[in-house]
């Protein structure tokens, strides 16, 4: 499963006619092309990376001091530990890259994780800009849209 994550975009086709580039998701349904922790350290932009620092602490989804290089993010495979642990381990056993793969989706971890996605974005909606709002919305508040496109398209290719 090593590098799971960052692949190709896959691109298919819908009934022969129209072509439609899938996102890169995360196991837990994250979009990682709208990611800006995975943008920053595709690009190699560490004044980027700075910023996202910077929003991560507003957030709280790191302490103050935190160094910036620690946000590096080269897909779920390489990170240690992840907000949706138990996405990513059942993930890994089960050989999926995310869980929009998976014949059970949605089941009840997933579930769980869009409920905690939810309680987010709503103390997000509070405590950023609409710009950075909507930034993570397109990255992180989209988890089951986005695993619900997945699921179908590989429902249908089974």
């Amino acid at each position: 499963m090593e590098g799971f994550l960052f692949h190709a975009h896959e691109t298919i086709l819908l009934q022969g006619l129209l072509a439609v580039t899938l996102p890169i998701l995360g196991v837990c349904g994250d979009n990682c092309d709208e990611c800006p922790r995975g943008v920053a350290t595709r690009t190699g932009d560490e004044a980027l990376l700075e910023k996202v620092l910077d929003l991560w602490i507003k957030t709280g989804l790191r302490p103050a001091g935190t160094p910036a290089f620690s946000l590096l993010c080269h897909g779920c495979s390489t990170v240690p530990s992840c907000a949706y642990q138990a996405q990513k381990d059942c993930a890994i056993v089960r050989e999926l890259e995310n869980c929009g793969m998976c014949m059970e989706y949605p089941c009840g971890v997933v579930k769980e994780a869009f409920k905690r996605s939810d309680e987010f974005a709503e103390r997000c909606r509070n405590e950023c800009s609409k710009d950075e709002y909507e930034r993570f919305n397109r990255a992180f508040f989209s988890k089951k849209k986005y695993l619900d496109e997945m699921h179908a398209y590989h429902s249908k290719s089974k």
